[in-house]
């Protein structure tokens, strides 16, 4: 997973209001590069299926990146306080000294995953009821997007999730190579 993560080191990450510790959000999945860099993870889920075996809604992939962005921004906004915790849980997973020590100071870079099952990626491809609502402007205008996350630090990722959650260690990852699919 080294395009996505080195480790997941913790889930459902609670990002608080400072004063009044009322939440807005949980990072879903919080990992860590082999250069001590975190990694925000957002999940989706597979959708879910209409008796006419077509897919209900499902959130798009642009809900996914900016939902893993505002984390992101919130996690370097407040990476002073958040840094000693994310340090420690890596000594706590008994993560190798040369991750743990460079853990940045100033967080200038921090990886977005989308990742979700095979079924929801398939679901926008260019050949489905729901990928064909896609126009190939709005694809560009998507990849555009993800350029400029990347020059602000915020690289963007994707990722297929396979096997059983209820079995753990039959759950495997694999990177998406090029999304968005789009021609012309």
């Amino acid at each position: 997973m080294k395009r996505c993560w080195y480790r997941l080191v913790s889930f459902q990450v609670p990002l608080f209001d400072k004063q009044e510790k009322s939440s807005w959000g949980y990072i879903d999945l919080l990992g860590v590069m082999s250069d001590g860099t975190p990694v925000v993870v957002e999940l989706k889920k597979e959708p879910s299926t209409t008796p006419k075996g077509g897919t209900k809604n499902s959130e798009s992939p642009l809900r996914m990146v900016l939902e893993a962005a505002a984390y992101a921004i919130a996690l370097r906004r407040n990476w002073d306080r958040f840094r000693q915790e994310f340090v420690q849980q890596l000594k706590t997973l008994a993560l190798p000294d040369s991750i743990v020590t460079q853990v940045p100071r100033k967080l200038s870079t921090i990886r977005l995953v989308g990742a979700a099952p095979a079924g929801y990626w398939l679901d926008w491809l260019p050949v489905t009821a729901k990928g064909l609502t896609v126009t190939a402007d709005t694809w560009r205008a998507f990849a555009e997007l993800l350029a400029k996350f990347d020059e602000a630090g915020l690289p963007v990722s994707f990722a297929s999730l396979s096997g059983d959650i209820e079995s753990p260690e039959s759950l495997a990852v694999q990177p998406l190579e090029r999304f968005p699919l789009f021609s012309g």
